[in-house]
């Protein structure tokens, strides 16, 4: 093997060993939530997330705390969800939505590929990095908000791998994960508050098919589930839009590889 060609045999030994380190994880991601995957497929929301405990409570509104977190699905807890935080949308119009929102802290995240998409001239990790630093800080800095850059420890997925099947379209804005210990990953939009949540659930649906998703496991039999949830008191966001938003964006994609469902939850109060 001619070393001018291929890089040094080391690097190029280290990146096939990740590239099967990767494979393995995978697999065993994939295997990890196949009950719930296929059952999730086969019997609905309703009968499957909707029957664990805490579900219901997770749509609960805690109005002292509302952070917002990027859609990743290893980024949880009491928030609004924007892929990137938003760092795709003008800065006027994501301070006019933020505030109109009730946020309350300003998050970013490690690895974050919606930034480094919005970014293509940062090309090392700890450029990207230093940069949603800087910009994270500026904008919580202009919503007088606290500020905090998740971890990649900190996050509730490997690394190396986006585990999502599902994601979540809500229309509650409300939804924390962290309320359902059982649950499975998935992305999470928050269209009550973000006209942008539509593309972001495309994004995320894109992100699974992808290399740094479950990728081609994803076929007729195991289709990607887009999860739409509304609230029957909340017209301005009625079923028939949530189900017309998502069904546009499963028609992006092949035929019976993307499965739509719906759900219906008036948000609760919270219970502490």
């Amino acid at each position: 093997m001619n070393e001018k060609y291929y890089g040094p045999i080391e690097h190029l030994e280290n990146n096939l060993t990740a590239n099967m380190e990767v494979s393995e994880l995978k697999e065993s991601e994939w295997n990890k939530f196949e009950g719930q995957r296929k059952a999730l497929i086969e019997f609905g929301t309703k009968e499957v997330f909707g029957k664990l405990l805490g579900f219901e409570q997770a749509f609960a509104a805690n109005p002292e705390r509302r952070a917002i977190i990027c859609i990743d699905e290893g980024c949880t807890g009491e928030a609004s969800h924007l892929a990137g935080s938003g760092c795709g949308i003008p800065e006027e119009q994501l301070l006019s939505q933020l505030k109109a929102a009730g946020i309350t802290e300003f998050t970013t995240h490690e690895g974050c590929g919606a930034w480094a998409l919005a970014h293509p001239e940062l090309t090392d990790n700890a450029s990207k990095e230093e940069a949603v630093k800087v910009w994270g800080k500026g904008i919580a800095e202009k919503l007088n908000l606290p500020y905090k850059h998740i971890s990649a420890a900190e996050m509730k997925r490997p690394p190396e791998l986006h585990n999502a099947f599902y994601a979540i379209y809500d229309a509650t804005g409300n939804f924390n994960r962290d309320r359902v210990p059982e649950m499975g990953p998935g992305f999470v939009t928050s269209p009550k508050y973000f006209a942008s949540a539509k593309a972001d659930l495309e994004l995320a649906a894109k992100i699974a098919f992808g290399a740094h998703g479950f990728g081609s496991k994803f076929d007729q039999e195991n289709p990607f589930v887009l999860v739409g949830v509304y609230d029957p008191n909340n017209s301005s966001l009625s079923r028939e839009q949530v189900l017309a938003d998502m069904q546009e964006v499963q028609s992006k994609f092949p035929a019976d590889y993307v499965k739509v469902d719906l759900i219906d939850t008036p948000a609760p109060e919270l219970v502490q």
